[in-house]
């Protein structure tokens, strides 16, 4: 019983610092959380180990994840210009929320729709932000 006690131990230590480690592959650096941006904008991070980043945008009044352009990493850096809502204003003062991922369990295609987010090997934190 004390081996099972400290096997149990040993993997509940070690099991947040391995989180911890895949959540760093991959993060969104710019825009900020809480930022008010314009229908494009470019939005950028890091991202180590991973070859090309998918940016995926979720409309928060709606069940819809949309994919955006792939981009291809250079020295851990990307950067890809997205858009946030519709044409016009009808988006305007609208909550959006975007996640970066890379490695996706299934193929994506930029404007695929999802109802949840993408199932992927690494995924960035969710940054909140609001269309102008």
């Amino acid at each position: 019983m004390r081996k099972i006690l400290a096997l149990l131990f040993v993997l509940i230590s070690f099991f947040p610092a391995m989180h911890f480690a895949v959540a760093k592959n991959i993060t969104i650096e710019s825009p900020s959380n809480g930022e008010k941006v314009d229908a494009e904008l470019f939005v950028s991070g890091t991202a180590h180990k991973a070859k090309e980043v998918w940016v995926i945008v979720h409309p928060s009044e709606t069940p819809d994840y949309w994919v955006q352009p792939t981009v291809t990493v250079k020295d851990e850096l990307w950067e890809v210009q997205i858009v946030i809502g519709r044409p016009g204003t009808i988006d305007s003062g609208k909550h959006f929320e975007i996640m970066a991922i890379a490695d996706p369990h299934q193929p994506l295609v930029e404007a695929q729709v999802f109802n949840v987010w993408p199932s992927a090997r690494w995924r960035s934190q969710v940054i909140s932000i609001t269309r102008k």
